[in-house]
């Protein structure tokens, strides 16, 4: 699959100029957070008290496309969403931002993704070896995604950044391991992969905790972002599925989309846009909400039309950017 050919998206136009001296997009993928685990969509335990002082929007949950990272990241990525098959072919959204100019840096702490060609990409080891001689993130755990990211924003030449964080996030079994010990808030925790025989609450401290800290990496991106000078910029959460706890004998995800609870399949879609960004585009945090989300559809529109970037494919009704007529 690594070395699959890829077709082409059609050629692309701008039709806006940069809004500041740097258009920034950066895309988090989430890894298996079930959207009813996040307490800014209503689950009683504080799973989100990083980035509840910041002006997110928080979409309703919706369906992601599959319930495997393989599938869900090819949705995610092209043009297709949720249409896309795991074996797409078509050019995904990085390799046509950067066809088009647009400086593009992937950063990756799982795997999955279709081929990408991007003009800087960066596995765990890669950014490891950056940090190896001064301090590196815990046990290589999602923070070293975030780790210096304005920083490399800021040396990034060009007007138009996309920026792709792909994390580790909540995957099981493991999830004791997925935070640093520090993020364990809620205890006592499950500490081994055999799930199916901890206590229904100490599966699901280990997995609220997996996802409080995602929170806490979400804010301290949102904090580089805001911090940087002339530059506009955007930030779009989204997990690539689910995940199951135990409900009716199902564990961890995967299952196929036909029998899949609606914990492998119900995932989160969040958004922060910077003061500038929103002004020279006329949203607001209320105005881009949707009734209804899709939450792999939207990315490779939105991103589209974040760019100013439009093409035969451009799909303006999964652009969350353009206050389309809903």
């Amino acid at each position: 699959m690594d070395n699959r050919a890829q077709v082409l998206l059609p050629d692309a136009q701008f039709i806006t100029a940069p809004t500041a001296r740097k258009d920034v997009v950066v895309l988090v993928i989430g890894e298996a957070a079930r959207a009813d685990r996040f307490s800014a969509l209503g689950y009683a335990r504080e799973t989100n008290p990083f980035t509840a002082s910041y002006n997110l929007t928080v979409f309703p949950a919706g369906l992601a496309c599959s319930t495997n990272t393989i599938s869900s990241t090819a949705c995610i990525l092209t043009h297709e969403g949720r249409d896309a098959s795991a074996r797409t072919v078509f050019e995904p959204l990085p390799n046509y931002l950067k066809r088009h100019g647009v400086a593009t840096i992937f950063r990756s702490n799982n795997s999955g993704p279709p081929p990408i060609d991007v003009d800087l990409y960066q596995n765990r080891a890669d950014i490891l070896a950056s940090c190896a001689s001064e301090f590196c993130p815990e046990g290589g755990s999602d923070a070293l995604l975030n780790r210096q990211l304005g920083d490399l924003i800021e040396q990034t030449e060009g007007a138009r950044v996309f920026v792709t964080l792909h994390q580790t996030g909540s995957h099981g079994p493991a999830y004791y391991s997925k935070y640093p010990k520090e993020f364990e808030h809620f205890t006592p925790v499950c500490e081994t992969v055999q799930v199916s025989r901890c206590s229904q609450e100490a599966l699901d401290n280990a997995y609220d905790n997996t996802i409080r800290y995602t929170d806490s990496l979400i804010a301290d991106l949102i904090a580089q972002l805001d911090a940087l000078n002339d530059i506009n910029a955007a930030l779009i959460y989204v997990s690539d599925h689910g995940q199951s706890l135990g409900e009716d004998g199902f564990y961890l995800h995967g299952a196929p989309n036909a029998i899949a609870p609606k914990a492998q399949r119900e995932v989160p879609f969040l958004v922060w846009m910077s003061e500038g960004f929103a002004e020279a585009r006329g949203l607001t945090a209320q105005a881009i909400l949707r009734p209804e989300t899709h939450p792999h559809d939207f990315p490779f529109h939105s991103v589209m039309g974040a760019s100013g970037l439009r093409s035969e494919i451009y799909k303006p009704e999964f652009d969350i950017f353009t206050l389309y007529d809903k």
